[in-house]
C-alpha cells in the first residue's frame, strides 16, 4: 500500500464516520441538556423546601425574641441587684470599720449590763449560795 492509497482509504472512512460520530455527538449533547433540565427541575423543589424551612426557622426565631429579651431584662435586674448588694456591703463593712471602737464600746457595756442582770438573776434564784449561774440552775432542777 503506497501512501496515495493510504490518504485515500481514510479519506473514505472519514466521510463514512464523521456523520455517524457527529450523530453520536448530537445525542450526547441532548442527553446532557435533558439531564441539566432534570437538574435544575430538582434544584427548584430543594429550594422551595428550602425555602419553607428557612421561614419556619425565621417564624420560631421571632416567637423567641420576647422570651429572650424578657431573659435578658432579667439578667439586668439581677447584674444590678448583685451591684448594689455590693456596694451595700461594702458601705457596711466601712461603717463597721470606721466606727470600730464606737461599736466596740457599745458592745462592751452591753456585757457589763448583762453581768449585771446575771448576777442579779442568780442571787434571785438561789439567794443562798453564791455559786456561779450554772451550779444555780442545777440546785433548782
Amino acid at each position: 500500500m503506497t501512501t496515495d492509497q493510504f490518504i485515500e482509504f481514510l479519506s473514505m472512512l472519514c466521510t463514512k464516520l464523521l456523520p455517524i460520530l457527529g450523530c453520536l455527538l448530537f445525542i450526547f449533547i441532548i442527553i446532557l441538556i435533558r439531564k441539566m433540565i432534570e437538574f435544575f427541575k430538582t434544584l427548584n423543589v430543594t429550594l422551595k423546601s428550602v425555602n419553607t424551612a428557612v421561614e419556619t426557622t425565621n417564624e420560631q426565631i421571632r416567637k423567641l425574641d420576647a422570651p429572650l429579651n424578657t431573659v435578658s431584662e432579667l439578667s439586668q435586674t439581677v447584674d444590678n441587684f448583685h451591684r448594689m448588694s455590693q456596694n451595700a456591703a461594702k458601705s457596711a463593712l466601712l461603717t463597721i470599720l470606721s466606727n470600730l471602737s464606737a461599736i466596740r464600746d457599745w458592745i462592751l457595756g452591753q456585757l457589763g449590763k448583762e453581768e449585771a442582770f446575771e448576777e442579779f438573776d442568780s442571787e434571785a434564784v438561789c439567794p443562798e449560795s453564791k455559786d456561779t449561774t450554772d451550779s444555780c440552775i442545777n440546785k433548782v432542777d
